[in-house]
């Protein structure tokens, strides 16, 4: 008790040594800034001068009498080297401010001395006159006094040698190391005055320049496009094989109007200038209303659901099922069965007194009696009196996004975004709207059927919207899952593959929902929907343009922007700071704009997946993991470690912690190069 008393009152000593210690630099600070202002508002007229009379009243300088006073004798005595030991003080006292140390500060305090006997005699040398108004000379007592000695026995050459020298020691002395503290120093002082107070309208006015510089080091990479100019809202890029011809591409820089720009891999003659790319400038919006949605006959045909034969199999797994049970005492009957494309649903009605726990307990006994891999216990189930058990099949049945098309009916028309994910364990499709979730998180192993759900999100999106209802980002660390899009009409720029551009990406997208906030606060309206809602002529009205050029600036329609990160983990091992940090941002406040995002790692780590990643992920789907604790991770449960793999998986709605298991949907690469060549 004695040692963590003496602890705490060495503890509040120190405290109040160290509030101590930043006030005394503080002042200092100002002290030397007040002698500062002085020095550099002196007037020969202020007293207490000898050299004018009568003295200015009130006096010229900026901190008054005693700022004229002080100046005096300090320009008169020193001379301009003053202004060399103010300057350095308060860089020294900044330093310290920001909790950094001074290397050797006796050898700092020698430089400073020296530079500043070098400053005054340098000055008399090259201004021997008034240069302050003294008689004397400009260099103050010290700068003159020191000059004529040294002349008197080394002569001008030898002073000036000396004086070289002087210079040289005392800048090495007072300098080394000390510039690179110095700016850290600065540097910190600035971000905790002003660094949380940055405009947002001046982030909001480089935004469409940082994705012009995206776009421009994201194309050198690709073959040669034309990048259609306009705002990122309207900006319908279309990449062509034709090249323009080079008469028409001089005519059109000549004019510097908007025009199609060729970029090619290492010609940076025709880069677009940036203000013809701003959403502030005049654009005319690229028309989709003869755009072709992908027919259904690109699609590959679905496949037949199971013979008769499997009806039979499902009966004798449910005999063999109630056996089980009976051997170990447990009075419960299979009153129900729904086969799905991977696993059998069986429901049991357990005899009163039967506790769910004990059903729970025999998971491993269950899969040995029906010869099953795993077998999934889902107690109780939603708005039933029944528990089910999940029983894998022995033959799987391929999911095609077709047959989920077919199945789905009219109901993904009323949706956004419709997302055709799988079959669940009845059969039924599995189709969600990414509007309602309104983010998405997605995790699995290597071959758990990962990158398959994402290529048949991509492609719900190409058969479903337009390139002007939606457009999509897409983020590929790995460089090779998402190769397959990098030409679809509703990609916004390139797929991103160094993480450098990514983070650059994420920026630019929370400038733009900020500025999407802007633009519907403008419009009186509370998310996307009830913007495009409103029409041409009533969103005309609502903003009320003053001239044709204002008019065209206004967006008539606001597409939803989707990014799609394929591989978290590798974007969190090099900037996890900046990408958790924008990341979080976009999934608290981008939904009423229109920006959805779907991340993706095979990694569910406490590391990858954040606390704040997850918490603002409330749609999560879960393919096979390894272990249980990644299983929690994603799906804050168990489960997910006994799925089979190859699109199987457990998919959690927002604001329910039931988990539906489904087969996801299946999309081989013929299929996606007939979309996209569509």
């Amino acid at each position: 008790m004695k040692k963590k008393k003496s602890y705490k009152r060495r503890s509040k000593r120190e405290q109040k040594r160290s509030l101590i210690r930043i006030a005394l630099r503080c002042l200092g600070v100002v002290f030397c800034l007040f002698l500062l202002c002085s020095c550099l508002s002196f007037d020969l007229g202020d007293w207490p001068s000898k050299y004018q009379a009568p003295h200015n009243e009130p006096a010229a300088n900026w901190c008054g009498s005693i700022g004229a006073f002080c100046a005096y004798n300090l320009l008169y005595y020193i001379g301009p080297g003053i202004f060399v030991v103010l300057v350095a003080t308060i860089s020294f006292l900044v330093i310290k401010l920001a909790n950094r140390e001074i290397g050797q500060p006796i050898l700092r305090t020698i430089g400073l001395v020296l530079v500043t006997v070098a400053a005054s005699m340098s000055f008399y040398c090259l201004w021997p006159g008034w240069l302050f108004g003294f008689q004397a000379g400009s260099g103050g007592v010290l700068g003159v006094g020191l000059t004529q000695i040294l002349r008197g026995h080394f002569a001008s050459l030898g002073t000036f040698i000396l004086l070289v020298a002087v210079w040289i020691v005392g800048v090495v002395l007072l300098a080394d190391g000390v510039m690179v503290a110095l700016l850290h120093g600065f540097g910190f002082v600035v971000e905790r005055l002003i660094g949380a107070a940055v405009p947002a309208w001046s982030a909001a006015r480089q935004h469409s320049q940082v994705l012009s510089e995206i776009w421009r080091e994201l194309s050198a990479k690709q073959k040669p496009v034309v990048l259609a100019e306009g705002t990122e809202e309207a900006v319908e890029e279309e990449w062509e094989e034709e090249e323009p011809e080079e008469g028409e591409a001089a005519e059109e820089e000549a004019a510097e109007e908007p025009a199609d720009i060729e970029v090619r891999r290492k010609v940076k003659k025709k880069r677009p200038r940036p203000n013809a790319q701003r959403d502030q400038g005049a654009f005319v919006q690229p028309s989709y209303d003869d755009y072709d949605l992908p027919p259904l006959d690109l699609l590959a045909e679905p496949e037949h659901t199971f013979p008769a034969v499997q009806e039979k199999v499902v009966k004798s797994k449910a005999a063999d099922l109630e056996t089980l049970l009976s051997e170990f005492n447990i009075n419960a009957k299979v009153v129900a069965a729904e086969t799905g494309p991977v696993v059998t649903m069986f429901e049991l009605e357990l005899a009163a007194g039967v506790k769910v726990s004990q059903i729970s307990a025999l998971s491993n006994d269950m899969a040995r009696a029906l010869a099953a891999g795993a077998v999934r216990v889902v107690a109780p189930l939603p708005g039933k009196h029944t528990i089910g058990i999940e029983v894998p099949n022995s033959e799987k049945e391929r999911v095609r996004i077709k047959n989920m098309i077919e199945l789905a009916g009219s109901k993904p028309q009323k949706m956004q975004i419709p997302l055709y994910l799988g079959k669940d364990s009845s059969g039924e499709a599995l189709v969600s709207d990414l509007t309602k979730m309104p983010h998405l998180l997605i995790a699995g192993t290597t071959g758990s059927g990962k990158s398959v759900c994402i290529n048949s999100i991509v492609v719900g999106v190409l058969l479903t919207k337009r390139p002007d209802e939606v457009k999509m980002i897409l983020i590929d660390p790995k460089m090779v899952e998402m190769t397959a899009f990098n030409t679809i009409p509703h990609l916004m720029c390139p797929i991103v593959t160094e993480t450098k551009m990514a983070v650059q990406i994420l920026e630019w997208a929370t400038v733009k929902m900020d500025e999407r906030y802007a633009l519907l606060a403008e419009a009186k309206v509370k998310n996307i929907a009830d913007f495009n809602k409103l029409g041409a002529e009533e969103i005309s009205k609502r903003f009320n343009a003053a001239t044709e050029e204002e008019e065209a600036k206004i967006p008539k329609k606001l597409p939803y922007i989707v990014i799609i990160i394929d591989e978290l983990a590798d974007l969190m091992m090099t900037a996890a700071k900046e990408i958790e940090g924008y990341i979080v941002r976009l999934a608290q406040k981008s939904r009423a704009v229109g920006i959805h995002i779907v991340l993706a790692t095979q990694r569910p780590q406490a590391t990858v997946v954040t606390g704040l990643i997850k918490s603002n992920m409330p749609s999560r789907v879960g393919f096979r993991v390894a272990a249980r604790m990644d299983s929690r991770i994603i799906l804050d449960q168990n489960g997910a470690e006994t799925l089979l793999g190859e699109g199987d998986m457990l998919f959690l709605k927002p604001g329910t912690s039931d988990l539906i298991r489904a087969q996801g949907t299946f999309l081989d690469d013929a299929e996606i190069r007939r979309i996209v060549k569509h």
